[in-house]
């Protein structure tokens, strides 16, 4: 009997190493990563599904030769945050079809419930009513949980699809932030409480601190308002923190909203900015959006030094860098190369 209660020890000693194996791993894999895309996930209703393909679109520019130095660097975290887990059957569905990707993890999330005393008893426009509470709650459960996972995050919706040539373009974007404007606060590449940029590297004290910041002011404001406010320093509170750090705008959005069906409204809805429309106002706030007037010679707002004679015609022969805005949407280039995948 002892023989058999050393053996049970052992192979408890064997699975406790197996664990922290485990854990040791998914932190090396999160030290390597460049980008974390971060997504909170609601259930829909029976039969609706957008959680895949959200997942596809960014999975499809994915790197896959590991020649590639982002192979392997951009990480995907969907946190399962339904009231209901056990009935988010589009969580568990994508959970079992990519469970062998060592870069895609699926997280059950902690709901925090934790109501402030005095906020509005209905939901109200603009206003922090009790839905919009909660999903203000969730987006800091998710963002404090991917905090200082990664060099930069990227957090979006479950029902966005992530434009043509996105991965490439934030990419772009990321390395023109680090090289202009090295002490930038927070990037915009979409509308509404999607395509929010962060720096996330040591102890991602921007993610943690916008992720108390929205907690302490969630019956007030909708938390896609709070990332504005706080992004752009319009309170004192914030404009304390922000303490004259710049934050920009790329000049178009990189994720189109794919669903109708709303995880705060019960009626379906529509009329989304789709990809590569312009990100300015009415799109987005005035104190957040493109600036066209001021930086019309590039693609980020504020305006990098214009190029030289040299850089603007080495540019002029890159259809990617050529981005003309035409008509009432400023339509532009990458309009027909959206067309052109779809027509595929």
């Amino acid at each position: 009997d002892d023989d058999d209660d050393e053996d049970e020890d052992e192979d408890d000693d064997v699975e406790d190493n197996n664990n922290n194996n485990n854990n040791n791993n998914n932190n090396n894999n999160n030290n390597n990563a460049y980008l974390i895309i971060a997504m909170p996930s609601i259930g829909r209703k029976p039969g609706v599904d957008y959680l895949a393909p959200t997942l596809d679109h960014i999975v499809d520019q994915l790197p896959v030769d590991d020649r590639d130095p982002m192979f392997g660097r951009i990480h995907v975290v969907v946190m399962n945050l339904d009231p209901k887990p056990e009935q988010h059957t589009a969580f568990h569905a994508a959970r079992e079809r990519f469970k062998d990707v060592p870069t895609m993890e699926f997280v059950q999330g902690e709901k925090n419930t934790d109501d402030p005393p005095g906020a509005p008893k209905r939901e109200q426009a603009n206003v922090g009513g009790p839905r919009v509470r909660q999903q203000t709650r969730d987006v800091a459960t998710l963002l404090r949980y991917v905090a200082g996972k990664s060099e930069y995050l990227l957090f979006m919706e479950d029902d966005f699809e992530l434009c043509p040539l996105g991965m490439m373009q934030l990419h772009h974007l990321l390395t023109s932030a680090r090289r202009y404007f090295p002490d930038w606060l927070a990037i915009r590449v979409s509308y509404g409480l999607n395509g929010l940029l962060f720096k996330n590297s040591g102890e991602a004290r921007d993610v943690r601190t916008f992720a108390d910041y929205a907690i302490e002011h969630q019956a007030r404001r909708p938390p896609d308002h709070l990332f504005t406010e706080w992004m752009c320093g319009e309170r004192p509170q914030s404009k304390q923190y922000k303490n004259g750090r710049p934050h920009m705008a790329y000049r178009y959005n990189l994720l189109s909203h794919l669903g109708v069906v709303s995880t705060l409204r019960d009626a379906s809805g529509a009329g989304h900015s789709r990809c590569f429309e312009p990100l300015v106002f009415p799109i987005l706030f005035k104190a957040e959006d493109f600036d066209v007037k001021k930086c019309g010679h590039t693609d980020i707002t504020p305006c990098p030094p214009k190029k030289t004679k040299v850089q603007q015609s080495a540019a002029n022969n890159v259809p990617f860098l050529r981005l003309p805005m035409r008509g009432k949407y400023g339509k532009n280039i990458h309009n027909n190369l959206y067309q052109q995948q779809l027509q595929q």
